[in-house]
Formats: structure tokens, sequence, C-alpha cells
């Protein structure tokens, strides 16, 4: 018994090493895991730009990016849901590192990206992004399970496909088992929690900035204001 308990004891201390402790918008705790991918070096990563571009099978595409060791070890979830991401459409391809890079790389994998839009059981109450219309979204899924980020008018995504580099495509240019988008999600229009931290900016820092910055007819109530509109 005592030897076993020894193992379980081991057990868990590698699965903690190999995992990391994120949070959704909304405060919920999430683990990333430590995807195993392989490592490639610099060279492979110029070679690997020549699958894309004219004449090839993605023509209208093109990697992101300089060679970054361990840039393979994260993916396409925590790419485009992580609040490092920021919570809005981006403007431009000029937003995609805007807010920080993810680090360590290697603990930096989620194999769906549910927990971001189904995260009730946070410290605000409600989940951190809602269904929208393709025109509002800031990310869509795709039935083949991979998730990207919709970048200014929406006629190209930017995303990183599975253990390759991060790539600027349009929207329907993307491996065959990605198939094609079924949801689109934006931020909950009532996410406003109160403290630091909000790499979107929602966030009042303090409640006294909060309670001078909320305007007329709202209220405030379990760390939400109503009637927030468009303050």
């Amino acid at each position: 018994m005592k030897k076993l308990i020894i193992m379980l004891i081991l057990l868990l201390v590698a699965i903690n090493i190999y995992a990391a402790t994120l949070y959704t918008p909304n405060g919920k705790t999430f683990t990333t895991t430590d995807a195993n991918r392989l490592s490639y070096d610099a060279d492979w990563f110029e070679r690997h730009k020549e699958n894309y571009g004219p004449g090839t099978l993605y023509p209208n595409s093109e990697v992101m990016g300089e060679w970054e060791d361990g840039l393979w070890e994260y993916n396409c979830h925590v790419f485009a849901w992580n609040n490092w991401q920021a919570a809005d459409r981006w403007s431009s391809e000029s937003d995609m590192w805007k807010l920080g890079k993810p680090s360590p790389y290697n603990l930096m994998w989620r194999s769906y990206p549910d927990v971001w839009y189904t995260d009730t059981d946070n410290p605000i109450g409600i989940v951190s992004y809602v269904s929208a219309s393709s025109s509002e979204a800031a990310i869509c899924t795709y039935s083949g399970n991979h998730s990207a980020r919709i970048v200014g008018n929406g006629t190209y995504f930017i995303s990183k496909w599975g253990s390759n580099p991060i790539i600027k495509h349009p929207p329907t240019e993307v491996p065959t088992s990605y198939y094609s988008v079924n949801a689109y999600y934006k931020i909950n229009p009532a996410y406003r929690p109160i403290g630091e931290g909000d790499p979107a900016g929602r966030d009042w820092e303090t409640i006294s900035n909060a309670i001078s910055g909320q305007g007329t007819g709202k209220t405030f109530s379990n760390g939400l204001w109503s009637g927030l509109g468009d303050n």
C-alpha cells in the first residue's frame, strides 16, 4: 500500500509538471498540457513556407512570423481563445501578439475550445464568449475541431494549424480535416469584471472607477453592471 501511495504521488507530480493553469476571461481556471510535439529547426521552418502561396495547395495562404524555438508546442485553441490574444476581433494581422505571447510554449495545448464558452462556474458567473453573427464575431470554430481568429472584414483568418506554424488564410482554405466553419463567437457583452488584468481592457481597474464611469440608468450587482449599453 505504501508503494502504491508513493506511485500515485509521483504520478500527480508528473502531471503537474507537464501542465499549466490558465484562466478564461471571466476567471475560470483550466489546464493546458504538453502535446509532446516534435521540435523543428529554423531550416525546416523556411522550407515549410514553400507549402503556401501561389502554385501550392494553399495558394492564398501564408506563414506568419519568423522562426521561434518551441513555436509548434501550442495549438489552435490556445492561440485563438487564450487571453493573451485579446477578446475582440483583430483589426489587422499586427494585432496578433499585441498582448504578448504565451509561455511556456510547450505547456499550451488544449484539445477542445469549449471551456471558453461554457465557463459559467467562474467568479463572474457568466460564460466568457457567446454565439455571434459572422460579421461581429472575433473567433470561429470549424467542425473538424479547429479554432481561428477573424481579422478585419472577415476575408481572411489567422490560425495555428496543429503542430505547424501560424497561417494567414481565407476562411475556406484550410486542411480538409478541418472541414468548414460551424460556429462564431464574440466576448460576452456582459463581461465587465472589476479588478485589473483584463487583456481586452474592459475592466474598470477599481470599484471607484467603475462607479464614476458607469453612467446613468445602470446598477451594480454581483460584480456586473446592468444596462451597460455602449459604455
